[in-house]
């Protein structure tokens, strides 16, 4: 098992891990929001960023803990503390088990009324984990999660590519796919949004009306991945 520890972890060192070796990440720096973070999130990878200060060159070899959902590292943790965490991991991995005993079982309300169960995504891979989970659709596809994964803007065939990928998985069922929605938290590397409201602001819908070029290709990346397949929504950002 491996922890990836380093000043700034990138989606390519990530990579370079042997497959199902990956076990917890801690990076310097980025933040909740980094291309890592979204990476590590959608692989299940507890993951701690921005860590100040770590001492890398003196944790080869040891003992460690990641608890990503308090956002802490312990290192050599004493023989108490990794009961506890062994304890909380048993639990969540009952809590799967449980789980997964009811994912085939239709989503119906006591008076008999079915529920469609979709899911909320932005990567591929999630849209896999989606289907195997029970999901009957994708509600909402995050397309601008792709696009803060690379150090460019994706080409028009890039774009199709992955829209197909995700269409053709999940087809018959539905999918909704929202047009890039960029500003306030969700920032590209090599497209800043400079804007005194981000939030409220420049940002989603009125970026891309500003750059016909980003929006059309877009669409007309999105039009030719569903053909033959008829099982695309596009929602457009505010």
């Amino acid at each position: 098992n491996t922890i990836l520890i380093s000043e700034e972890v990138t989606a390519t060192t990530m990579m370079e891990v042997p497959e199902g070796r990956l076990r917890g990440i801690v990076s310097g720096s980025g933040s909740a929001n980094s291309h890592v973070a979204i990476l590590a999130r959608a692989l299940g990878i507890p993951t701690v960023m921005g860590v100040a200060g770590t001492p890398i060159t003196q944790l080869s070899g040891k003992d460690m803990i990641v608890d990503g959902y308090n956002g802490q590292a312990y290192i050599s943790p004493p023989s108490e503390l990794k009961k506890e965490f062994q304890a909380l991991a048993e639990e969540e991995q009952q809590l799967d088990e449980e789980l997964e005993q009811l994912r085939d079982l239709p989503a119906e309300t006591l008076d008999g009324h079915n529920v469609a169960l979709y899911m909320n995504t932005g990567l591929a891979i999630e849209g896999g984990l989606s289907l195997s989970s029970g999901a009957e659709g994708i509600g909402l596809y995050r397309t601008e999660m792709p696009f803060m994964l690379r150090e460019r803007f994706p080409s028009e065939e890039e774009q199709r590519i992955m829209y197909r990928q995700l269409l053709n998985t999940f087809s018959p069922r539905p999918v909704v796919m929202r047009t890039l929605d960029i500003g306030g938290d969700k920032a590209l590397a090599y497209f800043p949004v400079e804007e005194e409201n981000p939030f409220l602001g420049w940002r989603g819908i009125r970026i891309t009306l500003d750059h016909p070029d980003i929006f059309l290709q877009q669409i007309r990346a999105m039009l030719m991945a569903s053909e033959g397949l008829e099982n695309l929504s596009i929602m457009l950002p505010m």
